[in-house]
């Protein structure tokens, strides 16, 4: 390894070789992932030449075939993730890394929004309501869990227009916020635009 890191001062120093020097780090980052002085180097010599998808490539080999477990490999996973996003606009490769951070802590809130970004960008509202519906399954806070909902409800009556489920989701938001005015009236509107006329008169009679 020290071989390496004077090999790698050589090629940056005298010879100002940058790429070259990139391809060295990435021989050291192979042989310890969890260096992150390297990951520092890496993104500094990326940055020189613009290379940010090859950046992405090399941090991303020790998790392509392994979960992340721990929360050194999360930090990586959204670091993936970010260049994919805002470096390469690769929502997609940004996707799958978030994904990977938020299935090791469902709770981090920080790998949610960057995925639910991720999703919202790309269109991919089949993925985005499973976020929703799995994030709704874990949090501890009913508050939270309402709001999740809400999105859920939004995306199934706008753009997946799937009425029935839409509906189905605002009466599981009453269950927990009966008061939620919101939540009254988009499942009114939306019995009545599916003419499910039994479900709108039990609504009204609930509301009595």
């Amino acid at each position: 390894m020290r071989l390496l890191v004077r090999l790698a001062r050589i090629y940056e120093e005298q010879l100002e070789d940058f790429d070259e020097t990139l391809e060295i780090y990435a021989r050291l980052y192979r042989e310890d992932f969890r260096d992150e002085e390297v990951w520092e180097t890496l993104t500094r010599l990326a940055k020189v030449g613009g290379h940010w998808n090859r950046l992405a490539k090399i941090l991303s080999e020790p998790l392509i075939e392994t979960p992340v477990d721990d929360d050194l490999m999360a930090t990586l996973a959204r670091t993936i993730g970010s260049l994919y996003d805002e470096k390469t606009g690769n929502l997609v490769k940004a996707a799958e890394f978030y994904a990977k951070a938020l299935a090791f802590d469902p709770t981090d809130a920080a790998a949610f929004r960057m995925l639910e970004s991720a999703y919202l960008r790309a269109g991919n509202h089949a993925a985005l309501l499973a976020l929703y519906s799995q994030q709704a399954e874990i949090v501890n806070d009913d508050t939270d869990r309402v709001a999740l909902l809400h999105k859920r409800a939004r995306l199934l009556r706008g753009e997946l227009r799937q009425l029935t489920n839409a509906i189905a989701t605002f009466r599981e938001i009453l269950e927990i916020a009966p008061a939620d005015h919101v939540a009254v009236a988009s499942l009114e509107a939306l019995l009545a635009e599916a003419r499910d006329w039994n479900g709108l008169a039990e609504h009204l009679r609930w509301r009595i």
